[in-house]
This record gives C-alpha cells, sequence and structure tokens, in this order.
C-alpha cells in the first residue's frame, strides 16, 4: 500500500504542471513531468487512489491507467474523448470491483 499523502502531493504537483501549461497545443506536455511519472512508479497499488481522484476530477488519469495496467482498450488518456475515456475506466473499475 502507497502511503495517500505521498500519492496526493503528486497529484498536487501534477496538476499544478498542468494549469501552468493549459494553453500548450501539444497536451503530450500535460504528461511529462516527474510527478506522473511518480504516480506511474507506484504501480498498480495506486490504481484505487487514481480511480478515486478520477471519479472526483480531471487530469490525465487515463493516461496514468494506461502506464499502469498496459491496457489502452479506451484510448491514451491524453487525446481524443475525454470524457468517454474516463467513464470507460471508471466502468471498468467497477466491472473488475478495484
Amino acid at each position: 500500500m502507497i502511503p495517500r499523502d505521498d500519492f496526493e502531493k503528486c497529484a498536487r504537483e501534477w496538476q499544478e504542471h498542468i494549469d501552468a501549461h493549459s494553453f500548450t497545443a501539444n497536451p503530450f506536455v500535460y504528461i511529462e513531468h516527474d510527478s506522473f511519472e511518480n504516480i506511474v512508479a507506484m504501480g498498480k497499488a495506486a490504481i484505487p487512489l487514481i480511480l478515486e481522484a478520477y471519479s472526483e476530477g480531471h487530469l490525465f488519469w487515463g493516461a496514468a491507467l494506461v502506464r499502469i495496467t498496459g491496457k489502452d482498450d479506451f484510448g491514451n488518456g491524453v487525446t481524443g474523448n475525454l470524457g468517454a475515456q474516463r467513464t470507460s475506466w471508471l466502468n471498468w473499475s467497477k466491472e473488475a470491483e478495484i
């Protein structure tokens, strides 16, 4: 189990990075940050926390889930219909009982 505080610190730092680049033409810049990489490095233990955060807010949590799970059935989490991707990930979590 990963400490919630560590996860939340990384999530806040990542959100600040996204906010600072909100007008970029390249959405992949959002996932080019150490905090994103730190969340991904937390691995499968982070999935419940990611899903909780994803259900409450935005960020590009789908991109983290793709990297951790290797599952890209719903898109890459950075481009495309992000709302539909979010819905698909949340439905997946219910079906997988995560």
